[in-house]
């Protein structure tokens, strides 16, 4: 497979995966943060088996300053298809979004503004949150605003949900608290400090409750939204925030809730004293059960899983993915210990073993982690098997 090359100056920041022309193969779309040829460009890729890669097979085209970063599929205007193609439109001169759909022949676009509006929208989710409007709603939002759309069968209608934060980077909905019936919608948001808030409908306006993001973790660039089910031991799925500060202590994070509605917060691992950007949970190691994380994150692809539990501490682990075994070499593993018991953890054994080899090891390493959500970076150096290769370490 050939990779595509963009446009100079194209800065890719935003990518969906979905069906777009419902033809039951995967789609593929980017979007630029910046102008080509005076405009701002959405990419709709399909595979072709004919060049074996993939191609543009059509595009959309908007202002020079619509920077777009963030992309998402589904049925935004309830018509029982869910193929409506949603992205953010980051100017500042009026706040919108875009909505497009694919008509067989070309794509229908239709821009929802927000009326006096001028923040530089970033964020846009779909979901069904007020059971009062039949189907979803859209939410989206941008420097101060979070903002909500929704189609009323004729015509789009946008309010603001409230002007009171402060540099809105990303959204994302589900259902995570256990406590609130139905799902919530969460925001980080912030440039010189950060937070992370969770808004919901009262059955009459909407609630919010917001997370400081203390210096402990790094005091830059909470960037990024993924919400999933990525550990085990904690019921119901988690949020995720991506942490785009380059020092060692710059923690990426995820939220999670008892089933008393208590907030608690654990680390990422933080693979080099790079920034990371996107994350995704998915199913992406089919040998082992429930879902994994990828995130980018220092000019890397890292594979982030959960590795064991006992005795009420978890770990995660990060995995160079595609990396050269050099034999006889010692490589280290950076991972991040939670204590998410009530005992203090003093030292903790790692045991490893390899894939494609039968050799394996362990390595007892002293921590000091408190109980309740406690945690520590560990080093685990990991000699290399007797061959070259690349291989999976378990």
């Amino acid at each position: 497979e050939t990779p595509y090359t963009f446009p100079s100056g194209a800065t890719e920041h935003a990518v969906c995966i979905g069906d777009v022309d419902g033809d039951a193969f995967t789609d593929i779309l980017t979007a630029d943060n910046a102008a080509v040829n005076n405009k701002v460009w959405l990419r709709w890729f399909e595979w072709n088996d004919a060049t074996s890669t993939w191609v543009i097979r059509d595009s959309i085209g908007v202002g020079s300053s619509d920077f777009i970063n963030n992309i998402v599929i589904g049925d935004a205007d309830n018509d029982g298809v869910a193929r409506d193609i949603l992205f953010n439109l980051g100017n500042n001169t009026l706040s919108a979004f875009m909505v497009a759909k694919w008509n067989g022949t070309s794509f229908d676009t239709i821009r929802v503004t927000f009326t006096g509006r001028t923040q530089r929208y970033r964020g846009v989710a779909i979901g069904d949150l007020i059971p009062e409007l039949p189907g979803n709603e859209v939410y989206t939002g941008g420097g101060s605003d979070f903002a909500m759309a929704y189609y009323d069968g004729t015509q789009w209608q946008a309010q603001d949900l409230t002007t009171g934060l402060s540099s809105v980077n990303d959204i994302a909905i589900a259902d995570v608290n256990p406590t609130i019936p139905g799902p919530e919608v969460y925001i980080v948001h912030g440039s010189t400090s950060y937070q992370l808030s969770m808004w919901y409908y009262t059955g009459t306006t909407f609630s919010g409750v917001a997370w400081a993001l203390y210096a402990t973790w790094g005091t830059s660039g909470f960037n990024d939204i993924e919400i999933g089910d990525f550990l085990t031991e904690v019921p119901g799925p988690e949020v995720l925030l991506s942490n785009t500060g380059t020092t060692a202590t710059s923690y990426s994070l995820w939220f999670a809730f008892s089933p008393t509605g208590r907030a608690y917060v654990g680390a990422l691992p933080k693979i080099a004293a790079a920034a990371d950007y996107g994350l995704k949970i998915a199913e992406v190691n089919r040998w082992r059960q429930g879902l994994e994380l990828v995130m980018s994150c220092g000019g890397n692809l890292v594979e982030v899983e959960q590795r064991l539990f006992a005795n009420d501490v978890s770990l995660m682990e990060g995995v160079r993915t595609l990396s050269i075994l050099h034999p006889g070499t010692v490589d280290t593993i950076k991972a991040v210990v939670v204590n998410t018991g009530s005992n203090s953890i003093t030292s903790v054994t790692f045991n490893y073993s390899f894939q494609n080899w039968a050799g394996g090891g362990s390595y007892t390493a002293p921590v000091s982690i408190n109980p309740y959500g406690g945690y520590a970076s560990v080093n685990i150096p990991i000699p290399m098997p007797g061959q070259l290769g690349i291989d999976t370490l378990f």
